[in-house]
């Protein structure tokens, strides 16, 4: 048991260590995203799951919303799958609720170098915003994301992965063509078992526009259950 305890606290040190430049780089705006997720294997190669996630923002002074994921997925081979999502995000707009409608088609493929899993991810995003209040609501917002996930296998419980994710806006109601944002994610993963695991985060994330560029350090947190 002590054993257990030290080696959970010099995991949670090193994470501490690695995010810390990250803390640092994006002063003021501090955010939270904390979830839980509900996964189901119809077969070997479909898998479903549900997600809520609960946001704060202002240096995690003000709650901004909730948002529901549906996810499906399909896996072609051992290295290739498919999937597609909705999302439903709902934010606190100061007089009112803001309704967010979002789908996602996407192609992953993963692949191993001891002792790193590789993932590569391109997912095409559109959504829509305020449709029946907003002049430009009907509008579809579309971005094509692409994603590196690097996951470093150990033989514990413990797994550190490294994100990187590129947003480029395809169009929106204004704009076309534009490289929108970056995140830098570090995090890891604790699974004890098949059935359950639980996920600590952060990401830097650069935002792209005409007032220059944006910067904010989102800490994700998210438990994971399959049923």
């Amino acid at each position: 048991m002590y054993l257990r305890l030290r080696k959970f606290a010099f995991n949670i040190g090193c994470f501490g260590f690695l995010i810390a430049p990250l803390f640092a780089a994006a002063q003021p705006d501090l955010q939270l995203r904390a979830g839980f997720t509900v996964k189901h294997n119809f077969t070997q190669r479909i898998e479903t799951s549900v997600n809520y996630q609960n946001r704060r923002e202002a240096n995690l002074a003000l709650f901004t919303g909730h948002v529901f994921n549906l996810n499906f997925d399909y896996e072609l081979s051992s290295k290739f799958s498919l999937g597609s999502s909705y999302r439903l995000s709902v934010y606190d707009a100061s007089n009112y609720w803001s309704k967010r409608h979002r789908g996602h088609i996407e192609a992953s493929y993963k692949f191993k170098v001891n002792p790193l899993t590789i993932t590569l991810r391109s997912r095409l995003q559109a959504g829509v915003q305020d449709v029946m209040s907003s002049e430009k609501g009907k509008l579809p917002t579309v971005y094509n994301r692409n994603r590196a996930n690097v996951k470093l296998s150990t033989s514990g419980f413990w797994s550190p992965f490294a994100r990187v994710e590129q947003f480029l806006l395809i169009k929106n109601a204004d704009e076309r063509f534009k490289f929108a944002r970056m995140r830098y994610t570090l995090g890891l993963e604790y699974a004890p078992n098949r059935l359950n695991s639980f996920e600590i985060g952060a990401f830097l994330q650069n935002k792209y526009g005409g007032d220059g560029t944006s910067q904010s350090v989102v800490v994700l947190i998210n438990y994971s259950i399959t049923i």
